[in-house]
């Protein structure tokens, strides 16, 4: 579960889309674009399983993901979020290929005013959460005032993306 919640306040939310793009594409190669339709039509299943996907990919930011990764994952991993970033881009494609949309949350665009907004707040603290982790890893002793800020940039971007429970 923790390593859930990492990856939302990292701000990639891989847990939530990862993979349903690859999984799309080759039910598509194999024949069964009408099916995946007909499925998204009739099934309120699986309708409501890609509305939230769709939510997941809206509050997905790769840039301040990149900024995770570029101060504090080894330089020897950073190539797993290249891979990271080809099936976000493959599952945005494919949630808009079934959803018949140009842009992600293209039906709800009081929802997609109401994440932008966030991200105005929401930006600054994984900022600060990226310098604290930074700082709180080249400490050789424990820092309660480090600690206690970086636990305030979890409460507030939690609060802020308002699904990482």
């Amino acid at each position: 579960m923790r390593w859930g919640f990492g990856w939302k306040q990292s701000r990639p939310i891989v847990p939530g889309w990862f993979g349903l793009g690859s999984g799309l594409a080759a039910a598509r190669a194999a024949g069964l674009e009408t099916r995946l339709a007909a499925m998204h039509e009739g099934w309120h299943f699986f309708r409501s399983f890609i509305a939230n996907v769709e939510l997941m990919l809206a509050k997905t930011d790769l840039a301040i993901a990149a900024q995770y990764v570029d101060c504090l994952v080894s330089p020897s991993l950073r190539y797993l979020f290249d891979i990271i970033v080809a099936e976000y881009e493959l599952t945005r494609q494919e949630v808009l290929r079934l959803t018949g949309q140009h842009r992600i949350l293209e039906h709800d665009p009081a929802l997609q005013r109401t994440i932008e907004a966030r991200r105005a707040y929401l930006d600054p603290l994984c900022h600060l959460q990226i310098a604290l982790l930074s700082r709180l890893r080249e400490s050789p002793e424990p820092v309660p005032q480090l600690h206690r800020a970086l636990l305030l940039t979890v409460n507030g971007i939690a609060a802020g993306l308002q699904n990482t429970g």
